[in-house]
């Protein structure tokens, strides 16, 4: 099989990347704003700015679940739009199905043992699933708990989240290209940044926390596999099926090192789904 990065034809987008980029294949890499160097800044609950049939291949990660359901379907649709027939759309989101297990499980140890260590797991479990949904300020319960933890917690926090629990660590890996560019488009976002620190002097406590919950970081909806597939069927996909962090339509999939990074899966227990859009009769 021809390796997908030696054909320049093929073409991928990366939607709302973030700071998670690919240095091969011919990626488009697009997020509402972001300092990293080639990023295309693009409103992509508005419109994605592409030609129909425009892309190969079209993947998103942590994303949709910052979505609402008509958001994520609006979205969806747009990228069907931009797919070749017979392209391949990859999602990873939170899956929902695995943290009401661990959460259940986590309870019913707790019922029959006072161990510190079960005591931190359902604390944990409960934060990872709740705590994007209600928080009103950054980082919310997470951000602390995750750095106040002893090792046998350490240890249980990276079987479960990977290089996704630490963004400082997964910075320093192949997928990220933080230099001088980073700091020159984080430079020129100072006056907008000064004119909101400015705005926020004036502001209540109540609008403060409206402002940072439209503001992106919170989840909006969380997916199992049937309810993504019902979106994913909804908005003209077919041939949607549950994949892995190794397991791809796409060919040459790790070789991007999108959702393994030098051998580490970035997010172990996330839901990974795959789907086509369908080829013209």
């Amino acid at each position: 099989m021809k390796n997908i990065i030696d054909d320049t034809n093929i073409k991928l987008l990366n939607l709302a990347c973030g700071s998670k980029v690919s240095a091969q294949g011919n990626w488009t890499n697009i997020d509402f704003s972001s300092p990293i160097k080639g990023v295309m800044e693009m409103n992509i609950l508005k419109r994605l700015n592409f030609p129909d049939n425009s892309f190969s291949v079209v993947y998103s990660a942590q994303f949709i679940e910052h979505l609402t359901l008509e958001q994520a379907e609006n979205v969806l649709n747009e990228v069907n739009r931009v797919l070749k027939p017979g392209g391949v759309l990859r999602l990873v989101t939170p899956d929902l199905e695995e943290l009401t297990n661990s959460y259940l499980n986590a309870l019913k140890t707790l019922k029959n043992s006072k161990n510190s260590f079960d005591i931190n797991k359902y604390n944990w479990i409960r934060i990872e699933t709740f705590d994007q949904m209600v928080r009103d300020y950054s980082g919310g319960e997470m951000k602390p708990y995750i750095y106040s933890v002893d090792k046998q917690m350490q240890s249980y926090l990276n079987e479960r989240m990977g290089l996704s629990l630490y963004p400082v660590t997964a910075s320093i890996n192949k997928t990220q290209h933080f230099n001088v560019s980073c700091i020159l488009g984080l430079l020129k976002k100072i006056p907008k940044r000064l004119f909101n620190l400015t705005s926020s002097l004036f502001e209540t406590k109540y609008s403060k926390v409206g402002r940072f919950r439209q503001c992106g970081e919170i989840h909006r909806y969380l997916h199992d596999i049937y309810s993504i597939s019902n979106l994913l069927s909804k908005t003209g996909f077919s041939a949607i099926s549950r994949v892995n962090p190794y397991l791809s339509k796409i060919p040459d999939w790790q070789t991007y090192e999108l959702d393994i990074v030098d051998g580490k899966v970035v997010s172990p227990l996330a839901l990974y789904v795959e789907a086509k859009k369908p080829m013209v009769p």
